[in-house]
């Protein structure tokens, strides 16, 4: 009995290590996957600040939609370029945001990314337009993340 109730013992001793063990990585996995996610969003604001909208559509997904503030919907890239074009034609207005969290969907290969934005006219002293909040969602596309989802809210005046 005795030897039974040991080796019952070392059973659930190695089933709970192997949990953790599975739980521990699954866990890594998540936070290496939404580290990925807010670097690739910080790459797209980089790139979004430094070439316009020709940065702003390289971060796109092909099928990607986009939900204005008004709430009307663009779908793919032409119809996205087109009704985005406005926001990035005076040079003097800057759209910046910061990503502050992000996480992966239960697949792996469809992530978040949620944060601040603002649009800002620069000048002396810089006028902000307008602030909000911002959800991107991301598919991973051959090894890249791409935003497949966009949308954000204004925030009260």
């Amino acid at each position: 009995m005795r030897l039974m109730q040991k080796a019952m013992w070392a059973l659930m001793a190695v089933t709970f290590y192997a949990l953790i063990h599975v739980w521990v990585s699954a866990a890594g996995d998540q936070i290496n996957a939404a580290d990925e996610l807010l670097s690739a969003d910080r790459r797209f604001a980089a790139e979004t600040a430094k070439r316009g909208l020709d940065g702003w559509m390289s971060f796109l997904a092909d099928d990607a939609a986009r939900l204005d503030l008004g709430g009307k919907a663009a779908r793919g890239l032409d119809d996205i370029r087109k009704r985005d074009s406005s926001i990035f034609a005076d040079s003097s207005i800057r759209l910046i945001w910061d990503p502050t969290d992000a996480g992966l969907f239960k697949d792996g290969n469809h992530g978040f990314t949620t944060g601040r934005y603002q649009l800002i006219k620069t000048g002396s002293p810089p006028d902000t337009l307008s602030t909000g909040g911002y959800v991107s969602i991301w598919r991973r596309d051959d090894g890249k993340w791409k935003v497949i989802l966009d949308t954000g809210a204004a925030d009260p005046q």
